[in-house]
């Protein structure tokens, strides 16, 4: 199956790509339709290989479950949003430093989508490592396959969950949504599970330690982090945003987060706040140019867009 929504990408542009733009613009309302329609003709058994960007090229999904879910949802507007500052990231990079090195840590890694968009974005850098956290084995495999597909390189995968500094065991329970796997997520993320669950241990991953992984800790030009992580982005991002202050083995750092919540909004706002002499905040919710300064310019759902963090020194 073949599926092209490079119209959505381009009109995009033409509503300044912020959430609400794109929520209220009329260029998208006969994308959604069509999009609607692509989803509803999904077959799980088959793959799908999906468009947006001629630039980018076609990308190959393979067949997967993810519950009410499928491959062609991962492509929804407001993904096409971050894919979009992904190209203005590494761009920007490139035009500092035309050999830059890129790493892209991907935490709620799923079924490897970013890190496929990533790569073909980043073709130009002189070098890039992928490195991928998720704990479902449904997704890791999906993003094996997808990665041999896209002739995309990981450099490291790990099964297992992000959990705070001050969690002291090796293992963290773990709660799978089966109506919709991306919505799964630890048991201490403090977000409600609806419908069909599962729960059961996986491998607990500390910021500090994940850190320490060479894949990780190599220095480079560009860091881009990908938070996805369904109510764990506050204590992750609590433990994250200090660590990366005071790491020198990065140039550049920016930090893209899908907030699940707002409970974790309000938190979020706080260590915003808190690192704002080291670290800037802009969302898919405010003008260009406009930091976060309240909780209304928190998106805090899928359908609100995204959150993105920059390392103040380092934003040009």
């Amino acid at each position: 199956m073949i599926v092209d929504l490079t119209s959505l990408y381009d009109c995009l542009d033409l509503a300044d790509a912020t959430s609400r733009e794109i929520t209220n613009s009329e260029l998208i309302g006969k994308y959604n339709s069509d999009f609607q329609k692509s989803s509803r003709l999904y077959d799980p058994c088959k793959d799908v290989n999906v468009i947006f960007d001629p630039h980018i090229g076609p990308i190959s999904m393979a067949s997967i479950e993810l519950g009410q879910v499928n491959n062609i949802n991962l492509f929804g507007p407001h993904e096409l949003v971050i894919f979009k500052k992904y190209t203005q990231w590494i761009n920007r990079s490139l035009r500092s430093n035309a050999s830059a090195k890129l790493k892209f840590l991907d935490v709620g890694a799923n079924v490897g989508l970013h890190a496929i968009v990533v790569a073909r974005i980043a073709k130009y850098c002189s070098e890039l490592t992928i490195v991928c956290v998720e704990p479902l084995d449904e997704p890791n495999a999906a993003r094996k396959i997808n990665a041999e597909n896209n002739n995309v390189s990981i450099a490291l995968n790990l099964n297992g969950a992000i959990v705070p500094e001050d969690y002291n065991e090796s293992r963290i329970s773990f709660i799978k949504c089966q109506d919709n796997l991306t919505a799964s997520t630890t048991s201490i993320s403090g977000k409600e599970i609806y419908g069909l669950r599962s729960e059961f241990p996986v491998q607990a991953i500390k910021p500090s330690i994940l850190f320490r992984y060479s894949a990780v800790s190599k220095a480079t030009d560009f860091l881009i982090i990908k938070v996805d992580i369904e109510g764990a982005e506050a204590y992750f991002l609590e433990d994250l945003l200090p660590l990366l202050k005071t790491n020198t083995q990065y140039h550049s750092v920016a930090i893209v987060v899908e907030v699940s919540s707002k409970k974790n909004a309000a938190k979020i706002l706080e260590l915003i706040k808190e690192h704002q002499k080291d670290f800037i905040a802009y969302s898919d919710i405010i003008a260009d140019g406009k930091r976060v300064s309240s909780l209304s310019d928190i998106p805090f759902n899928w359908s609100q867009g995204s959150l993105y963090i920059e390392k103040v020194q380092y934003n040009t």
